[in-house]
């Protein structure tokens, strides 16, 4: 294709020009891809479950591992519809008990792996619409600084041992 269009350039100068239009345009397509390529790629959610429970219990936890491959970010929020309420939360020992708070936001560092999990951080679900019932799935949402809004689907197991069957 590029011999037709040099054919019918016979201006020296032109010719150049074309060529130079034609390499700084697939250039800028490379580059475009590139950019979008390691934007999707910034933040990744693996491994989310959360533990099947009986219809009456009122709230229920989700767990997950955020991994950051970009820039610092931070999760700000997370919503979830099978909830009245989701919230971050931390479990700490204080006096020998297990208890656990309210955790407004988590910093995530270039290159770091987070994981939520029983005894550390968790996602709370409180006010179940719906009960978190063996083999159901449900959609959470994080919402973080810089990468925005990702949205993972929860699979209820029994356990996090069958977590591998799901992924």
């Amino acid at each position: 294709m590029l011999d037709k269009v040099m054919i019918k350039i016979n201006n020296v100068a032109t010719r150049y020009i074309a060529i130079a239009l034609i390499v700084m345009g697939n250039m800028t397509m490379a580059n475009a891809f590139e950019h979008q390529h390691s934007d999707e790629a910034s933040i990744v959610i693996e491994h989310a479950w959360s533990r099947s429970l009986p219809p009456v219990v009122p709230n229920g936890a989700a767990y997950l591992s955020i991994i950051n491959n970009g820039q610092p970010d931070t999760l700000i929020k997370v919503s979830s519809s099978i909830a009245a309420n989701s919230m971050v939360h931390e479990s700490y020992i204080d006096d020998d008990k297990i208890s656990m708070r309210h955790v407004g936001k988590v910093d995530i560092a270039q290159a770091q792996h987070v994981e939520f999990k029983p005894g550390g951080y968790h996602i709370m679900l409180m006010g179940l619409k719906k009960p978190l019932s063996l083999g159901r799935q449900f959609t959470l949402t994080l919402t973080f600084e810089h990468a925005g809004e990702i949205e993972v689907k929860v699979p209820v197991i029994k356990d996090k041992a069958t977590i591998k069957m799901h992924h």
